[in-house]
């Protein structure tokens, strides 16, 4: 998906809470969507010893897992955050979910998926 800052700020504030000290729109963005996520779904935390930073189609990107147990199954999740940064400052999002026990099984299937992203960092944004 494609997350777009408001004027340069998240939900009206720049430097939301998380792992990223909010020194840019990919921090800012990660960070809030971690907020988003973690308010929407309370039993989710990041797995600290999984947040990566890395180079995904050409650009500045963020990965990260959350995990917990579903109220609703009963059973573990967990929950991949991709971020990838565009030259103007917006951000491309991707979520990968899974049942805890499926996640190994499911790796190589998300990381195909990354790999076969492409952008034009040059396309407009409105």
């Amino acid at each position: 998906n494609h997350y777009d800052p408001f004027d340069g700020s998240i939900n009206g504030r720049t430097g939301a809470r998380g792992p990223f000290g909010g020194r840019s729109s990919i921090e800012d963005a990660t960070n809030d969507l971690l907020t988003q996520l973690t308010s929407a779904n309370a039993y989710l935390s990041v797995q600290r010893d999984t947040v990566r930073r890395q180079t995904l189609a050409g650009g500045q990107a963020i990965s990260l897992v959350l995990s917990g147990r579903s109220p609703v199954t009963g059973e573990d999740e967990r929950v991949t955050l991709v971020t990838r940064e565009l030259t103007d400052g917006h951000v491309l999002y991707a979520l990968f979910i899974a049942p805890g026990r499926d996640t190994a099984a499911l790796s190589d299937t998300y990381g195909r998926m990354l790999a076969s992203l492409r952008v034009d960092d040059r396309a407009a944004h409105r």
